[in-house]
């Protein structure tokens, strides 16, 4: 992950006093005309598309007859007038491919709901992938069906599965049906980098011609992410715009290799690979999943625009599942309190593990915060988190982990289990991190298993090692803190050697 990460679901639209002269112009000439003449379209769009579906199937499994498909084809003229009279100009790069060289166009980035345009600038109408949720909204309903969707239901796996085989049998028939266009990132970005897309177009090892598309107006008023502005404010925004300028480029139709057609993900990222460099723009490891973090951030009360995760990178690296993510997103918002700026210091972190700061603590917190800044966002923590979670909960560490505190509680009475003090600074107080893991077993209902509260809590195996390093012999052969070892020789061996 990168050292200063890119949040490619957060916009900040900028509105300098002339953008508000001209906002305010805008709206009492020329904007409410466009909406109005929109609004006129729409509902004339809406009775052909009516009239031309009329017998159609729900179920978009046989192909429509010529007839049809030329009836349904000239509303693409009824959407290119409408973006015309939005205010969009369009500059055109490349030719689109027929369908029988590439069943399948793949679009990016997909930073706006204005990217429908990419239906109506030429024909023949593109088919979509398409949330049937859409079937419920009044008059889009009709529309969509005249584009021959495949509908699917997102979190019902069985719907996904039936979509695939849809697909498939589209792509095996490309003359008989319209091409498919795919936005392959799965939601919308900033359009400053390119996300992971997702295998689905790439699946079935037939070529597809990327399209790249860009706004070029300086004050970008279309860009609607997770933080950022809503539709309806960027719909308005952009009607007050003098003009949108759009550009679109089909790229050569990308032709996968032997190893690409065996390896979906692998197709997938040659061919994000190709659009970047075409964009310029640099690719990140982001899902849709960080963007669902980020709104469960935003249940949770903590500011959505300060999460930034990388969780296919996270997940790649340290085998970390998203559901153990959101637990360690609810501890920072508890850490973090209601600071408002997204940041924990050490001071909050002790307060979470409810124990004194300590140098061990210190110690503990710089697996976080390796730039030595004092407080930490939550991409540190998440980072750092997953680091010491694969440390921790390795067998091995485990099992000494869980060994070193049942030797503590078994010698209790023992000098070594007093606090550590040299002058007035405490180091470690055995007896308060004791507690709290007596008292984190009972939470969990797992009485009597401290492995399986170290699975939860890393943080306190970790400060079980911490204990037994200042209590025994170093591996370097040096006699531990309570015969005399620095502060410094203690946190250089606990931060290499854990």
């Amino acid at each position: 992950m990168s050292a200063t990460p890119i949040n490619p679901f957060v916009f900040n639209l900028s509105l300098p006093w002339y953008r508000k002269l001209q906002i305010c112009f805008m709206s009492l000439t020329i904007a409410p005309v466009r909406v109005v003449c929109l609004v006129i379209l729409f509902l004339i769009t809406w009775v052909f598309g009516i009239l031309f579906t009329i017998g159609m199937s729900d179920d978009h499994d046989v192909p429509l007859s010529p007839i049809r498909t030329a009836l349904l084809n000239s509303l693409q003229l009824f959407g290119m007038f409408a973006f015309k009279i939005g205010g969009f100009f369009f500059t055109i790069k490349g030719k689109r491919a027929k369908s029988i060289d590439a069943p399948i166009i793949v679009a990016a980035p997909h930073s706006s709901l204005f990217d429908l345009l990419l239906w109506f600038h030429t024909a023949p109408l593109p088919a979509a992938l398409s949330k049937i949720e859409i079937f419920k909204i009044p008059l889009f309903s009709t529309l969509v069906k005249a584009i021959q969707p495949v509908l699917v239901v997102r979190e019902d796996i069985n719907s996904r599965q039936m979509a695939v085989s849809k697909i498939e049998k589209r792509v095996k028939e490309p003359g008989c049906w319209p091409q498919l266009i795919v936005f392959p990132e799965g939601t919308r970005t900033n359009a400053e980098s390119l996300i992971m897309f997702k295998v689905g177009a790439f699946l079935y090892g037939v070529p597809v011609q990327p399209i790249t598309i860009q706004y070029h107006n300086s004050w970008n008023t279309v860009t609607q992410t997770e933080a950022g502005p809503k539709f309806l404010e960027v719909f308005w925004l952009t009607m007050c715009q003098f003009w949108t300028s759009v550009e679109i480029e089909y790229m050569p139709v990308y032709k996968p290799s032997v190893e690409e057609i065996a390896d979906p993900k692998l197709y997938a990222h040659s061919v994000r690979k190709a659009m970047s460099q075409k964009l310029n723009i640099p690719c990140t490891e982001h899902t849709f999943q960080d963007r669902m973090l980020m709104k469960l951030a935003a249940k949770m009360g903590f500011p959505k625009q300060h999460i930034s995760v990388e969780l296919h990178s996270l997940s790649t690296k340290y085998n970390v599942k998203i559901d153990q993510v959101k637990i360690w997103l609810g501890k920072f918002v508890s850490m973090s309190g209601k600071r408002g700026d997204g940041l924990a210091s050490v001071n909050d972190f002790a307060k979470f593990l409810e124990l004194p700061v300590t140098v061990a603590i210190h110690d503990l917190f710089e697996v976080y915060d390796t730039a030595g800044q004092g407080t930490i966002t939550f991409n540190q923590y998440i980072s750092g988190h997953a680091l010491m979670h694969a440390t921790a909960t390795a067998e091995h560490t485990l099992d000494y982990a869980c060994q070193v505190y049942k030797n503590y509680t078994c010698c209790k009475c023992s000098e070594k289990s007093v606090s550590l003090h040299q002058s007035s600074d405490v180091y470690l107080d055995m007896n308060l991190v004791g507690q709290q893991i007596e008292k984190g077993k009972q939470i969990l209902g797992v009485s009597g298993s401290v492995r399986h509260f170290f699975l939860f809590n890393p943080e306190y195996a970790m400060l079980c090692l911490w204990y037994q390093l200042l209590t025994t012999k170093s591996p370097l052969g040096q006699q531990g803190f309570v015969n005399g070892e620095t502060t410094n020789s203690i946190r250089y061996r606990f931060n290499t050697q854990n």
